[in-house]
């Protein structure tokens, strides 16, 4: 804590503005800076302990032991969720592919659209239904555009409404 020239709360500050070590445990020791409110300033500072002198060299190993031992485990951790990440995101991509591969080959009609009602996608099935030439050709297409002018008062109060004659 009492250091000549920069002080322990000051260094504690500096190290936590680096991007590189702003995580990095602090332990203040010190035999003269005992008070609440030294020990105060040092934890709001981020000290993860603030031991007096003498240090017991075996408890000072034992704690600098369990943080090594909390980073190595916490690093283990970010590693084991970025592969469980990376897992599922290669999953969701081959059942997309699935997916566009299924809906590809039915001879039902299926569509995707925002809820907003923009169709978003559609299959070859949905586009000879409604009349058009290929399925990119309906993307950014309002659902409301292909039911029929008299039933579309029912389709904007029932979103969702079922056996809805399209305009061809």
């Amino acid at each position: 804590v009492s250091m000549p020239g920069l002080d322990g709360f000051e260094t504690a500050a500096l190290i936590r503005q680096r991007a590189r070590s702003e995580n990095t445990p602090i332990i203040f020791v010190t035999s003269i800076n005992t008070t609440d409110t030294h020990v105060s300033r040092g934890y709001s500072l981020g000290a993860v302990d603030y031991i007096f002198s003498p240090v017991e060299p075996e408890i000072l190993r034992a704690k600098v032991g369990g943080f090594i031992d909390l980073y190595r485990k916490t690093e283990q951790i970010r590693y084991q969720s970025e592969l469980l990440r990376r897992e599922a995101e290669e999953r969701a991509a081959n059942l997309e592919v699935r997916l566009h591969s299924l809906l590809n080959h039915l001879d039902i009609g299926v569509f995707r659209a925002t809820e907003a009602g923009t169709i978003t996608e559609a299959n070859p099935a949905f586009t000879r239904l409604i009349g058009f030439g290929a399925p990119e050709d309906v993307g950014g297409i309002r659902l409301e555009q292909l039911v029929h002018p008299a039933d579309r008062e029912d389709f904007r109060l029932a979103s969702g409404a079922r056996d809805l004659r399209f305009v061809r």
